[in-house]
């Protein structure tokens, strides 16, 4: 089994910022030849996340972010984490982030997403990309982590469909398969 890395490095320019990360890792796709098999992400850093979601509307980005500082505390002293003098293992006490709302923050999001490739690129909805959220910006470098490998032998392919499994001889695009009052 053929199994690809690669670690993404991006720059972030803002404190909290979604960054769709969806073309990058369909160019890594593409670079690997792989045409159906499955796909990690992985953030490498304890303050940022990654989601699934409709990034193209710039609203609803903003919306995502307010919400996520609604739900958490914003308040410096809030955090333990935040009071540098009791930490005896930073060194550099001046330069340290005060960074404890990123990491409760990056607790609600995602740190690995598992994808599916097929067709040499990544399945997802119509308006589902994939977004890298920094919550600790702005950095120069923070990055993600891509692994993907293809599918072995043989795959089975059948479809659930009104409490009986159709088995298929190759597999449908999803965009091809229109089903009437079916109940799933």
């Amino acid at each position: 089994m053929k199994v690809f890395r690669k670690i993404k490095e991006i720059e972030t320019i803002t404190q909290e910022q979604l960054i769709d990360i969806t073309d990058h890792i369909n160019l890594f796709i593409k670079e690997t030849g792989i045409r159906n098999g499955t796909l990690i992400v992985q953030t490498l850093h304890t303050t940022m996340g990654l989601i699934i979601q409709e990034l193209t509307e710039p609203r609803l980005c903003r919306d995502i972010i307010k919400h996520l500082n609604c739900i958490v505390s914003q308040k410096v002293e809030d955090y333990e984490h935040n009071d540098i003098d009791k930490r005896p293992e930073v060194i550099d006490k001046i330069n340290e982030p005060l960074n404890g709302k990123a990491h409760i923050q990056s607790l609600l999001l995602d740190q690995q997403l598992f994808l599916d490739i097929y067709d040499n690129k990544l399945t997802l909805g119509k308006w589902q990309r994939i977004g890298l959220l920094e919550l600790d910006g702005p950095r120069e470098n923070r990055s993600f982590f891509l692994k993907a490998w293809e599918d072995t032998g043989a795959l089975k392919l059948n479809y659930w469909i009104d409490g009986r499994f159709y088995p298929v001889k190759r597999p449908l695009k999803l965009s091809n398969l229109i089903l009437k009052n079916r109940n799933f």
